[in-house]
């Protein structure tokens, strides 16, 4: 392995170490909906089936936590962002994203990331 893919301090893991706050969410496929509102010219809502209908990918990348470890060549697929943004027609004025999540959760991120 190239240690120049590895922080310092950081451990390698094979295993996904289960680190959350408060129990898993039992989440309602039928009643789940993505939204994209906001500074878009098309704000629109999918639903499950929805989102799981549209073109995928598959990313590669590390993932490094700071509880210390790391873990190494992850793959994850899913719709692109990009693919979303471009539907919803992102206003270029428009610099972060507000993500609403299960629990309350919330980031922000700035689209130059996505």
């Amino acid at each position: 392995m190239s240690q120049d893919r590895l922080p310092p301090g950081q451990v390698v893991t094979t295993k996904w170490p289960v680190l959350h706050y408060g129990d898993v969410p039992r989440v309602d496929t039928q009643g789940w909906t993505f939204t994209v509102s906001g500074a878009v010219d098309r704000p629109f809502t999918l639903s499950y089936d929805e989102l799981l209908a549209l073109p995928r990918t598959t990313v590669g990348c590390d993932i490094h936590c700071v509880t210390r470890w790391s873990r190494l060549d992850n793959a994850f697929e899913g719709v692109p962002v990009q693919l979303l943004l471009q539907r919803a027609g992102v206003r270029p004025d428009a610099r972060y994203c507000l993500v609403l999540a299960e629990q309350g959760f919330t980031t922000n991120l700035p689209l130059s990331d996505l």
